[in-house]
């Protein structure tokens, strides 16, 4: 791994772990916050681990292909392959048939149970979103191919 490569992604690492442990301070202190403050301790831990995890992943993973040329090569190897690359567009494919099951479900079951229409409107404009960017994808994938 290339000696900037592997900074960027300690750097990245250590403002993870920093919001993680804000976020975690901040819910510790159990401040009364009003409106949208509310949810910014829970907001801080969740992108802090995530930015946290994902580069010392990458670190880890790549320290151990060093240590280990031939089962990185391997891997390179598998994550170009033809099959793998269709298995996983398939995949892909069949989560979002089914998600679109559970959305709809999730958005009935929150209409019916009382749930705020605030809400309910936020649940549904994220599906329409993400419906919206299939007919996008498939517009555009058609007109290349």
């Amino acid at each position: 791994m290339h000696r900037k490569t592997w900074i960027k992604h300690a750097v990245w690492g250590a403002l993870g772990l920093l919001l993680a442990a804000a976020g975690m301070v901040l819910l510790a202190a159990g401040k009364e916050a009003e409106g949208m403050l509310r949810a910014l301790p829970g907001i801080l831990t969740g992108v802090g681990c995530g930015l946290f995890g994902s580069n010392v992943g990458t670190l880890l993973t790549r320290m151990a292909a060093r240590k280990n040329p031939q089962l990185a090569m391997q891997q390179a190897i598998q994550e170009k392959d033809e099959r793998n690359i269709s298995i996983n567009n398939q995949a892909k494919a069949r989560a979002y048939d089914l998600m679109i099951w559970v959305f709809s479900a999730m958005m009935l079951g929150l209409a019916l149970s009382g749930v705020s229409w605030p809400a309910v409107c936020l649940v549904a404009a994220c599906y329409l979103f993400v419906v919206a960017a299939h007919v996008y994808y498939l517009h555009a994938l058609h007109k290349i191919m």
